[in-house]
């Protein structure tokens, strides 16, 4: 009598010893075969199969170290450490050794044929996706089986270059702030949105479309937005963050973080009421009335950006719009006598702005206010601090 401690084929341990006994008609056991006259004592039947899982680059490099699975036992999936350059990894598809079949969702193991005839697509396994070793991996094949996960990929287009240009955020006062930048391409793309980020921190920035950009071609791009028309009133005295953002083929780009300040509500107000104070309304302002480089409603409108803003206008700028006035901006128009006016912007609204000025009726006049309409056509600059 021989005696075999254990048996191993492939991937199915013997869990038992095995007796051989002499007399006995041919057997198989599990693919070891057995010459005549050799059987198995009742009492060696126990066999468990382990299952191996590799792991294929699919066009990558690199490597990964193979599972070993009980049947009935759950197991996850590695994540890839594959590398593949321009490709960026999508999943894994499987594959089984014996005969060569992948899975396909609710279809179970086809062939490349099968699949590729009836226009099927393989089933994709996420990376740490866990998973059993069912009997539905050993259906149709051979007992002992192995099985490879092949790593899926997808071509990654080159990143658009963009350049991002920032202008200085103007009108710091409680929801007059305007922010802007200039968006550079390295060559005319198709925009098809653009907004912005804004918030207290750099890590509670809220998303904001900006509606009206025109969707087309562009190689450079102006983007701004007065902040007056944002859903939530800005604080005063507080740092906000803020970044743009372009929408491109689907794919959105974003410009680097940065921040402005609002002014104290008490900083604007308080100083134009201590002007109040200083020249109050009807207080004698003529056309021969001196100050800060100029004469009379400039003279005035330039006193007002002094005091309230600490300097004089940084010059004219080419603002005709009535979008483009800032509180605390000096507006230039033409009146409609055909003459020249300057005047010292206090407050605004969607529909005119409220000013300060000098030489009105050779006096200082408050609280006059202008229409949209009028300055969308009569007006010359919008002139501040700094733009």
């Amino acid at each position: 009598m021989e005696v075999i401690k254990s048996v191993k084929k492939v991937a199915c341990v013997a869990l038992a010893s095995v007796t051989l006994m002499m007399s006995v008609p041919v057997a198989n056991l599990v693919g070891i075969k057995l010459e005549s006259p050799f059987s198995i004592s009742a009492d060696a039947a126990f066999w468990e199969c382990i299952y191996t899982i590799r792991y294929a680059a699919g066009g990558g490099s690199g490597s990964m170290k193979n599972q070993s699975v009980k049947k009935n036992k759950s197991f996850k999936v590695r994540n890839n450490s594959f590398k593949r350059n321009g490709y960026a990894f999508q999943g894994w598809n499987v594959q089984r050794k014996s005969d060569g079949k992948w899975y396909v969702s609710g279809k179970g193991w086809l062939s490349s044929k099968e699949i590729s005839s009836k226009k099927l697509t393989k089933k994709l396994y996420s990376q740490g996706q866990n998973l059993k070793m069912d009997s539905s991996w050993q259906k149709g094949s051979e007992f002992r089986e192995s099985f490879t996960f092949h790593a899926v990929w997808s071509a990654v287009a080159p990143a658009l270059k963009v350049n991002w240009n920032f202008s200085d955020v103007t009108s710091l006062s409680t929801n007059d702030a305007q922010i802007k930048v200039n968006v550079g391409f390295e060559k005319s793309v198709y925009v098809e949105k653009t907004g912005f980020y804004i918030g207290k921190s750099q890590t509670s920035l809220k998303k904001n479309s900006i509606p009206d950009v025109v969707k087309k071609s562009y190689k450079s791009l102006p983007v701004w937005f007065l902040m007056s028309k944002y859903k939530e009133k800005l604080e005063p005295a507080t740092t906000y963050y803020y970044k743009f953002y372009v929408i491109v083929g689907g794919k959105e780009y974003s410009s680097p973080v940065k921040s402005f300040k609002t002014l104290a509500v008490s900083t604007f107000n308080t100083k134009v009421n201590e002007l109040k104070k200083m020249y109050p309304q009807g207080t004698p302002w003529g056309n021969n009335k001196r100050a800060n480089g100029g004469s009379g409603c400039y003279a005035f409108a330039a006193t007002c950006l002094k005091y309230v803003k600490g300097r004089l206008p940084g010059g004219p700028i080419n603002n005709k719009k009535f979008k483009d006035i800032k509180v605390g901006d000096m507006v230039h128009y033409r009146t409609s006598e055909g003459g020249q006016h300057w005047v010292f912007v206090i407050a605004k609204d969607s529909n005119s702005i409220t000013v300060a000025e000098g030489n009105y009726s050779d006096k200082v006049n408050w609280g006059r206010k202008i229409s949209k309409s009028f300055l969308d056509k009569n007006m010359f600059s919008s002139d501040s601090l700094r733009r």
